[in-house]
């Protein structure tokens, strides 16, 4: 939980919703050379476009010298009620969206172009295609140390970027619905969302050292960009309205795309019927060889499923360094293609790139092998061919009758929604509403309804721009749970509310306080000690281990780091012990109930032996603990909050002491902990004197704080010494003859 500030953030940037921006990405000469133009992104750039929603971005760098405009709108890849799920050894856990504007577009003054970008904590992603020319921007891998970086893919000196040849399988089945060749059909007639259910393997979590949110950041902007595509080509959106990523081991053990296909495709029918969906993909980081789909499949529950393997993690990027690159995007729109009806170019006529003649290059399409001539994937140009859209796509997506148009109404937080705010009225929410197809949201009729426990209230939101709005949370006591959700009129005539058919909740407190909030990228000032050890001591990183001997595989916040023991591959575990982590000495004697919270990870083999990990509370910088938290069991990740006034005194040397062993040394025993925080959330009465809070100050308010000072509550420490004595009873005494 956090203390929502966002007034004075979203009063700066209100007005440059809909209005100009400059591009927050500037170059940097020094890394530039002649294949690409390094860029760095401004961080208040950055900041500015998480607010932005339809707007013109200027002086958008091509390349040095060359500049251009940008006419954008924000995009979500995500249904409204997708759902992002962690397949942990304890079962499936429902992850946040991570943080990610994404935008598409033309360039100002060119009506055939196409735009997309997507900016996030992991960098920047997306391609600007002006019709005859193609630049590609990347950061690179994950955690690659490199600029981001832009190219002219079109013209691009071959060899620069070591090609991966992959190979691609389409495979036919009984119950298909055939194309009609020679059926044409116009692409403004008919428009259709695809809603697709993405599977993924261990290996592509690990292309983002089991970062969740950086790999679910990833997998958006993959598919976002492939919907780009297919909205321009063939007037069909895409939606993720299910992921899952694996953070224990995946059920996934073929070696090749058939098999793998195979697996995934049985996997799915038998055991995942309940997610509603008109496709499923499968995204793998192994080598499997390439992509494979069955044909003209979108609706069928049997055989709606694809795959695309060898994937690099982040779009192509201009480096020698001897390792083969995908473009993952053309992969992935590939075998999709293949999905909505479309064969191989091959198989059409249009080209014979796969028996060897070139000479449609550069001019490939999708669903070419124009990759395998010489130059690579510089020879495809991100687009179907007209044959491929007009006697197959088209046709097929107007006789399978089962897709939702694509009009809908999508409701963005660009600074989240809170789940504390405070009791004055003053926390402030930013709403844009946007619409797709042929519906349209109405300025001006965006409401906020809430419900403080007497029943739903609504009023209207105050709109900075066309669809765009800030709303104040209305005062209420503290303690006061709150429920809100938020609607907008259509130019349908119909009435749209996010969430759907529910709502979202949060706590109204006087002040919530921050104190400790440690994702562990750093150590936190975190030390290491371990008595009677021989092996599996405390680390900090990224977990490499896999999952696969008790260890966790990811870290618990999608940060990338954390506190585990002994973090290197294979027989890494914990012999002996215990291991300790201690905190440093946290000064809480201005508190009066602050809450420890934090995610913790035990794994064993087996269950003997007192095997544990435990979490200690300190009140004397480490001379004594109260142990507050033991796990024996679990193998997985679980959160866990502890009111530390309830087990130590509130002293200005507060620690924390994490400890796990494995005694006698005869199982398999890893720990892990990660996301810390020391908050306090507290309710101002208002009178300090009318101790039962009834606003009376009477003969209850005072022997209702002797029984306080008897119990040595912390609220009875009046002047805060830490010492409950007279000086406490007086102070009291004063503060009540006073009066309120």
């Amino acid at each position: 939980m956090h203390r929502l500030s966002l007034c004075a953030l979203l009063a700066s940037a209100a007005t440059a919703w809909g209005a100009d921006m400059s591009s927050p990405l500037h170059v940097m000469e020094a890394e530039s050379n002649e294949v690409m133009t390094a860029l760095m992104l401004d961080p208040d750039g950055y900041e500015a476009l998480r607010t932005a929603n339809i707007f013109t971005m200027t002086d958008f760098v091509l390349d040095q010298g060359l500049t251009v405009d940008l006419s954008l709108e924000r995009k979500s890849a995500w249904s409204n009620d997708a759902r992002l799920i962690s397949a942990t050894p304890d079962g499936e856990v429902e992850l946040d969206r991570p943080e990610l504007s994404m935008f598409s577009g033309t360039i100002v003054g060119a009506e055939d172009s196409l735009v997309f970008l997507t900016f996030s904590p992991y960098g920047v992603e997306g391609y600007i295609d002006d019709g005859h020319e193609t630049w590609v921007i990347s950061s690179g891998p994950y955690d690659g140390g490199l600029p981001t970086a832009i190219y002219n893919l079109t013209t691009l000196p071959e060899g620069v970027i070591d090609w991966y040849t992959y190979s691609c399988q389409v495979v036919e089945h009984d119950d298909q619905t055939q194309a009609h060749a020679g059926q044409m059909v116009a692409r403004g007639n008919d428009c259709w969302l695809i809603e697709w259910a993405v599977e993924t393997d261990q290996e592509f979590l690990g292309l983002f050292g089991g970062d969740q949110n950086a790999a679910n950041t990833y997998m958006a902007t993959l598919f976002g960009a492939v919907g780009e595509i297919y909205e321009r080509d063939f007037n069909t959106q895409v939606e993720i309205v299910y992921s899952r990523l694996w953070t224990s081991n995946d059920p996934w053990t073929s070696g090749s795309t058939s098999a793998q296909l195979d697996q995934f495709v049985n996997y799915w029918n038998a055991n995942q019927n309940g997610v509603q969906r008109d496709l499923a993909h499968f995204l793998s980081g192994r080598g499997l060889g390439g992509g494979i789909a069955y044909l003209s499949v979108v609706c069928n529950g049997n055989f709606g499923y694809g795959l695309s393997a060898n994937l690099n993690g982040f779009f192509p990027y201009p480096i020698q360094n001897n390792n083969a690159q995908n473009w993952d995007l053309m992969v992935v729109a590939h075998e999709g293609g293949h999905n909505v009806g479309s064969p191989h170019t091959h198989d059409q006529g249009i080209d014979n790139c796969a028996g060897g003649d070139c000479s449609v290059t550069p001019n490939g399409t999708i669903m070419s092998y124009c990759h395998l001539c010489p130059g690579g994937l510089a020879n495809v140009r991100m687009e179907f061919h007209p044959n491929s859209i007009n006697n197959h796509i088209l046709p097929f997506m107007s006789g399978t009758g089962c897709t939702d148009g694509c009009d809908s109404i999508s409701f963005d937080y660009p600074f989240g929604v809170p789940d504390i705010v405070e009791t004055d009225g003053s926390s402030t929410i930013g709403v844009i509403i946007s619409g797709s197809g042929a519906l349209a949201p109405v300025s001006g009729t965006g409401m906020f309804h809430y419900d403080t426990g007497s029943g739903f209230t609504s009023m209207a939101m105050t709109e900075t721009a066309p669809n765009t709005y800030t709303v104040n949370v209305p005062a209420t006591d503290c303690g006061t749970e709150i429920a809100f959700y938020f609607s907008t009129e259509a130019s349908d005539g119909n009435t749209y509310r996010d969430p759907a058919a529910s709502s979202f909740n949060a706590g109204a407190f006087d002040d919530v306080t921050t104190i400790v909030s440690l994702n562990f990228e750093t150590d936190g000032g975190f030390t290491v000690t371990s008595e009677n050890l021989t092996d599996g001591g405390w680390d900090r990183g990224v977990p490499v281990g896999g999952g696969d001997r008790q260890d966790p595989a990811s870290d618990y916040d999608g940060s990338g780091a954390c506190w585990l023991t002994d973090n290197v591959d294979d027989n890494s575990d914990v012999d002996g012990g215990p291991t300790r982590i201690t905190s440093p000495a946290y000064d809480l004697s201005g508190t009066s109930d602050p809450v420890l919270s934090y995610a913790r990870f035990f794994g064993r083999d087996d269950n003997e032996g007192d095997d544990a990990l435990i979490v200690e509370l300190s009140s004397d910088n480490g001379v004594s603990w109260v142990e507050v938290d033991r796990v024996e069991s679990g193998n997985a990740w679980a959160t866990v909050s502890v009111n530390i006034a309830d087990h130590v005194a509130l002293t200005s040397a507060v620690r924390i002491r994490v400890s796990i062993w494995d005694n006698p040394n005869n199982s398999v025993v890893e720990g892990g902990f990660d996301a810390m925080r020391i908050e306090e959330l507290a309710c101002d009465n208002g009178c300090a004197a009318d101790w039962n809070g009834d606003t009376v100050l009477d003969i209850f308010d005072i022997t209702g704080f002797l029984a306080s000072f008897d119990a040595g509550a912390p609220e009875a420490d009046i002047n805060g010494d830490t010492v409950f004595d007279i000086f406490d009873i007086t102070g009291f005494l004063n503060i009540f003859s006073n009066g309120c």
